[in-house]
């Protein structure tokens, strides 16, 4: 899987030069790059807390939702019932609000790509329907991205 410990390294250093330069974005990025980076070594414990790092500092919406996607599904991965479910409507509601882009549309695949695993382990509180609506609008997004309507 690649060289990580020169790309974490590279990472922790990116981390030091935007905090000091306060761009906020780049922290957040970096933070949510050092997560997938820890994830990938077999680090959940270091993931998760870059993860709730990013989501915390970001003031980007597509950063935060992307850092809480990444921390609802190794929180799933991991088996921590209550922070899913603490987390997951959180996430549901941040989603919602997402302005239609391909990013939003991501978000939406993602999530409904994480509770799917949810509700193969029988998670509680899981809903088929919700997935079903979940998917239902990235398609209708992506649609409506691909084929914009003129007005006549």
């Amino acid at each position: 899987m690649g060289n990580l410990p020169p790309a974490q390294l590279v990472l922790e250093r990116s981390l030091v030069i935007a905090n000091q330069l306060q761009l906020p974005d780049i922290v957040a990025l970096a933070q949510l790059s050092l997560g997938n980076t820890a994830r990938t070594q077999a680090d959940p414990k270091t993931a998760l807390n870059f993860y709730q790092q990013a989501a915390a500092s970001s003031p980007n919406n597509y950063i935060r939702v992307q850092a809480q996607l990444n921390q609802l599904n190794l929180l799933v991965d991991t088996k921590q019932q209550d922070a899913v479910k603490t987390l997951l409507p959180q996430l549901k509601q941040q989603i919602e609000t997402l302005p239609k882009s391909q990013i939003a549309i991501e978000a939406r695949l993602n999530l409904a790509q994480t509770m799917m695993q949810m509700q193969e382990k029988k998670a509680d509180g899981i809903s088929l329907h919700y997935i079903a609506q979940l998917l239902a609008i990235a398609v209708q997004q992506a649609d409506r991205i691909r084929k914009p309507s003129y007005p006549s």
